[in-house]
């Protein structure tokens, strides 16, 4: 009986540790945690876009947390078709990466053609004046060679990138940041991605 009880004493000691770990993500060394103060109050009342790369349901979670905060104006198409869409001149759009084969799958989209959605992306910001900010939040399980070809591409095409850490398990999101000269900030916990949402509102938690 007592062996019984010992082992699972362990086993809970064991749960317990991993919990711990589970909330504090590596951050690896140089990695930027401060939101650039240049971001601070970036839409001042421009119209927002959020639309999905990858098609995970990542951009669900963005979603939520903006309507905790009262933050309700804004357009959300899982695939923005600038045409249907009528997406108005100088507007900010929320590029929510993370490729989900799932998601692929059920709205009949390709890791090619999400790409290809990139550089449509990337030729209407120049002629509609237009900004960026792209979104890594689905942490390790949006990474992996099929997500990271897209994870690039639309990091390349940012004004600004936020991501938690927990998809920066590598240090390869800090990289791309730093590589490509794209300010970038790095989340540690979601009340740090929640101060950077209102960051860009310039709004008080």
């Amino acid at each position: 009986m007592k062996k019984i009880q010992v082992f699972f004493l362990i086993m809970i000691m064991f749960f317990l540790t991993s919990c711990k770990k589970t909330k504090k993500p590596y951050v690896p060394d140089d990695c930027n945690q401060i939101f650039p103060v240049e971001f601070v109050d970036f839409i001042q009342g421009r119209p927002l876009y959020i639309t999905s790369l990858g098609q995970s349901i990542d951009i669900e979670m963005l979603v939520t947390r903006l309507n905790f905060y009262g933050i309700t104006n804004y357009v959300i198409e899982y695939v923005l078709d600038f045409e249907e869409t009528q997406v108005e001149d100088n507007a900010v759009i929320f590029l929510v990466v993370g490729a989900s084969i799932k998601g692929l799958g059920d709205s009949d989209r390709t890791i090619e053609g999400e790409i290809q959605r990139i550089e449509e992306l990337r030729q209407y910001k120049l002629s509609k004046n237009l900004s960026y900010v792209t979104f890594h939040l689905g942490g390790i399980y949006r990474r992996g060679e099929t997500s990271d070809s897209l994870i690039k591409e639309a990091f390349l095409i940012a004004d600004l990138a936020i991501y938690l850490e927990d998809g920066n398990f590598d240090g390869y999101l800090c990289r791309l940041g730093k590589e490509n000269n794209i300010p970038y900030v790095g989340c540690a916990t979601y009340r740090e991605l929640d101060n950077a949402l209102l960051s860009l509102y310039n709004l008080q938690p």
